[in-house]
């Protein structure tokens, strides 16, 4: 599962139903509040942070609008929450 997070709000909703082999992405206002989850991988777009002039936390990966796609479809399933 992906959980596409877009801000404080959502992070509060998702935080309960990651699992360990899950994925997380911040995006957007998100970017702010990004963190290390309880799950196998957590990304944070890095224009996003590089726009709010966030530093980039301890294991979290940047990544594009390429490597964004890519999770998608790597994954069968996603759940966005804002």
């Amino acid at each position: 599962m992906l959980h596409i997070v877009f801000n404080s709000v959502g992070l509060n909703s998702c935080e309960s139903f990651v699992r360990p082999m899950d994925a997380v992405l911040f995006i957007g206002d998100a970017a702010k509040c990004a963190k290390s989850m309880a799950c196998s991988r957590t990304y944070l777009i890095e224009s996003d942070s590089k726009e709010r002039e966030n530093s980039i936390p301890p294991g979290v990966s940047c990544v594009g609008y390429d490597e964004f796609v890519e999770l998608v479809v790597e994954h069968a399933s996603s759940v966005t929450w804002s």
